[in-house]
């Protein structure tokens, strides 16, 4: 059983060593069946709290603070990479903070998008991966 959990997380975090600090999207499914399922509402949860990421948020979804579906928005700026995949590359603009949002339903992950950050452009990040999550997801 526990071999099984070193094998998944590896699987998950291995490819972060040589394809993180890049400007696509890391898409996870966690639960395929469970995706099929249209969401009705979303509960908003930001980490760390940020007045300002949660004011984006509630303009692009009408939150509910009572739904057993969550959407994390996890922000982090001020980040190296040290990503020998990318450190290679001289002309690299290199990132500096990354965003990941997440879709939780019952208390289990079923759906994160991930993506490094080189622009300052907060609000324009938030658009974009907010609807590359909605487009995939029916809420």
């Amino acid at each position: 059983m526990l071999n099984i959990k070193i094998k998944r997380y590896y699987i998950f975090i291995v490819p972060f060593f040589f394809f993180g600090c890049n400007d696509n999207y890391i898409i996870n499914i966690y639960d395929k069946e469970q995706l099929k399922q249209p969401i009705n509402c979303l509960n908003l949860l930001v980490e760390p709290s940020s007045l300002k990421i949660e004011q984006d948020m509630k303009k692009l979804y009408s939150f509910s603070n009572n739904c057993n579906n969550t959407l994390k928005v996890r922000y982090k700026s001020d980040i190296v990479c040290s990503s020998p995949y990318n450190t290679k590359k001289n002309t690299k603009v290199f990132p500096t903070s990354f965003i990941e949002l997440s879709i939780i339903t019952n208390n289990k992950t079923i759906y994160s998008c991930y993506k490094d950050l080189t622009t300052e452009d907060l609000d324009d990040e938030i658009k974009k991966i907010y609807g590359k999550v909605k487009n995939k997801l029916e809420f």
